[in-house]
């Protein structure tokens, strides 16, 4: 079973007068390797489960010691382990946890805590243990915000492993707080030399030239279909319409991230590389996404859209070691815009509309379209 020390599978019971199956179970050792079997007889799948987490409990499986994070960590996270099912079964409303959080911490736990913890043993991961992976961590250039989201997922194994009785206690994490600028933001030269390279993809490019020219989140910019740019004003200056997000787990348009709609100008020079963008596409329908993959009910991938920004900024010098130590990210886009705004005097009422950031105090309907005429002469001095 996914998650467990043991496994869990059924074989005939030949004696008469009994139910056809009894449950077996095989217990993992401390080389990975699984005990023989030993049968639980239960023939109810749950009371099996029960039996076999007190033999754990009681010591008679005898490899208490010995289990390897690794081993006991294997699939924790995936939909279909105990884990999930458990919160499925137990869990009040609300603390189900969703897909998405499930494959967050699966990352987590593949990409930071095994190459790490994999071969230690359940009871070696203390507290001078954790102490020292945090150290690895920052060594490598990780943000403190990954390592905390880390830690949270490995304190989630653990408390497993603790109700299991294969541990005494969690061991106790020192408090880590995430800098307070952690994203980082490229300077303006910066940001012209970017996009004065060769993209190897025109979508990302585009992509990443709107975020940077808008501050749109990037799901918001996956779910822009062709009839988002309005013209309005008496200038006709263009306008998105930002009303939805793109759902890259569910494959479909969601609410935005407050649930509100927001009109937000579109510089000239950005709109003009759009309007190119949807001259190449093949779907020319008014609902056809404007950064089109090959198939017209989707976006592109936003993976691709953040790889490649991450290969561009290669090309002009900031490597993988630096954009890391620097926390350049995709969402960098919207602290650059929204710092380029206020550090150029436009309110901070003003900045939150356009971003999406609104408060209780403000609703998005505090400014329309014609209110934004000193957002949009700065957006043509920087994108011209």
């Amino acid at each position: 079973m996914k998650g467990k020390p043991y496994s869990l599978f059924r074989r005939k019971n030949k004696q008469k007068n009994k139910r056809h199956w009894i449950y077996y179970a095989q217990f993992k050792q401390p080389d990975g390797s699984f005990s023989t079997a030993k049968s639980t007889g239960k023939t109810n799948v749950y009371e099996a489960i029960a039996w076999a987490e007190e033999y754990l409990r009681s010591g008679s499986a005898g490899i208490t010691k010995g289990i390897r994070f690794g081993a006991f960590s294997d699939g924790f996270f995936d939909i279909d382990g105990d884990y999930y099912e458990e919160k499925r079964l137990l869990g009040d409303v609300g603390s189900v946890p969703s897909e998405r959080w499930l494959v967050n911490q699966s990352g987590y736990l593949k990409n930071h805590l095994l190459p790490f913890f994999k071969n230690y043993e359940l009871t070696d991961i203390t507290q001078s243990a954790v102490k020292d992976y945090q150290i690895e961590r920052r060594r490598k250039g990780y943000s403190k915000s990954t390592i905390i989201h880390s830690l949270h997922a490995l304190r989630i194994i653990l408390a497993r492993a603790q109700e299991q009785g294969l541990i005494q206690g969690i061991p106790s994490i020192a408090a880590m707080k995430a800098d307070a600028n952690e994203r980082g933001i490229l300077t303006i030269e910066e940001m012209k030399k970017l996009f004065n390279v060769r993209w190897n993809d025109p979508r990302a490019y585009a992509g990443n030239l709107l975020a940077a020219g808008t501050g749109l989140r990037q799901g918001e910019i996956l779910a822009l279909q062709r009839k988002s740019i309005i013209q309005s004003g008496p200038a006709g200056h263009f306008y998105l319409d930002v009303i939805h997000s793109w759902d890259s787990m569910k494959l479909d348009l969601k609410p935005t991230k407050t649930r509100k709609c927001r009109q937000v100008p579109l510089p000239l020079s950005v709109h003009t590389v759009l309007n190119d963008l949807m001259d190449a596409s093949p779907f020319k329908e008014p609902e056809n996404y404007i950064f089109y993959s090959e198939r017209a009910d989707r976006p592109m991938l936003g993976k691709d859209m953040t790889a490649e920004l991450y290969r561009a900024l290669k090309k002009i010098g900031i490597k993988q070691e630096q954009r890391k130590e620097r926390g350049i990210v995709f969402h960098s886009w919207r602290h650059w815009y929204n710092s380029l705004l206020l550090n150029k005097g436009i309110s901070s009422e003003k900045v939150r509309s356009l971003t999406g950031h609104s408060t209780d105090r403000m609703t998005q309907a505090y400014y329309h379209a014609d209110d934004y005429a000193d957002v949009l002469q700065l957006q043509e001095e920087i994108f011209n």
